[in-house]
């Protein structure tokens, strides 16, 4: 039990509350510099001992009702804006009314003296209530709303700082997808095919079209490990590059390979991840295309759907296997870029891979909003 409250103390950010205590520090001092400055400087009628005690006794209530404040605050923080108003409204009533009274209970108890004052404590304690519940309580009302905008402050720089810490993973991430795209996205095997078969053309004294692959294959890992550090490009670009893939295989597989890119104007100008289909057309290859003898057909298509752009491969060959879920497929291809949909959009973007009449498709749906790119 022990450990698990000390791993808790660990886990949890006080430091809103060290800094809320030190502001009431802070506060407490500059209330006695106030008083020390209207007394003009008369050290001789300056109580030390009665405004030291003020201070600290205005201080300490605030001290006490700190912690509550900020748990409070915090239970409330994540929901809607007229919740987040409501409870505010009503803890600010609620915590001015308790400073008040903890204050008049601590004040009272501290100048409270039988000899001068005769009455009991209690009447003295309601006296002092009734002659300064309304200034005490517009003073504390007050504070409680400058305690709370400390709070959202706070609260805003620790999502800057999260927010910050996500992007500058997200870069890495990045930063790594362009770095890995020889080894993870052009695999070797398709670098060793596309060798064998510039060889082949060599061998069979077919120069021009051995000249055109190599030219082709040289162009294309130049563009990757050239590419810029955006995390984004449009969706044209993207398919740039991917044309580029597709041209070799299609010298590879010279007659029996086929391929169509179809996408809707609208679509053609919009932001994607940088290098996100790359994965999903090798990975067509890898499982599909090379799997089948004859024609092997692949067609790229986009489309606006519901506020979201969707990008569908098609490939020709072997089906899925009926317990197929790409949750839980370890492929680099597409593990790779379900990680990165999730890592840039969360939950409103989504990756299937489903079985389609004659072959397999690859569905990407991704949001139009510019905030995520």
């Amino acid at each position: 039990m022990i450990d698990s409250l000390k791993e808790k103390i660990r886990s949890e950010n006080y430091l809103p509350l060290w800094l809320m205590t030190g502001y009431w520090v802070l506060i407490g001092l500059l209330e006695f510099l106030k008083i020390f400055a209207s007394s003009a400087g008369d050290l001789s009628n300056f109580n030390w001992g009665i405004n030291i005690n003020f201070v600290l006794i205005y201080s300490f209530a605030w001290i006490l009702i700190t912690y509550p404040i900020y748990k409070a605050f915090q239970l409330f923080l994540e929901k809607n804006k007229t919740w987040k108003i409501v409870s505010q409204i009503f803890f600010s009533v609620f915590f001015s009314l308790l400073h008040t009274l903890i204050l008049g209970i601590l004040f009272s108890y501290f100048l409270y003296s039988p000899a001068k004052h005769g009455d009991s404590f209690f009447t003295f304690y309601t006296g002092r209530m009734s002659a300064n519940f309304l200034r005490s309580m517009v003073m504390s009302f007050s504070v409680y709303w400058v305690m709370i905008l400390i709070l959202f402050t706070l609260d805003y720089y620790r999502k800057f700082k999260e927010k910050s810490s996500q992007a500058i993973k997200l870069e890495s991430s990045l930063t790594q997808a362009q770095l890995q795209t020889l080894r993870m996205q052009i695999q070797p095997h398709f670098l060793f095919n596309a060798h064998n078969t510039i060889a082949m053309l060599i061998r069979t004294k077919r120069f021009d079209y051995a000249v055109s692959m190599i030219s082709k294959l040289s162009e294309l890992i130049r563009t990757s490990i050239t590419i810029d550090d955006n995390q984004s490009t449009t969706l044209e670009k993207e398919l740039e590059l991917i044309e580029m893939y597709l041209e070799i295989e299609k010298e590879r597989f010279e007659k029996s390979f086929e391929y169509t890119i179809c996408l809707q104007n609208e679509t053609k100008n919009l932001r994607v991840p940088n290098l996100i289909l790359l994965p999903v057309v090798e990975n067509s290859f890898k499982h599909g295309l090379s799997k089948i003898i004859g024609k092997r057909f692949l067609r790229i298509e986009s489309q606006l759907k519901n506020d979201h752009l969707l990008i569908t491969v098609f490939n020709t060959g072997p089906h899925l296997s009926e317990d197929f879920k790409i949750g839980s497929c370890s492929g680099i291809g597409i593990s790779n870029t379900l990680e990165r949909l999730n890592q840039i959009y969360g939950d409103k973007s989504s990756f299937n891979v489903f079985n389609a009449e004659g072959g397999v498709t690859a569905e990407i749906i991704i949001p139009l909003d510019k905030k995520y790119l």
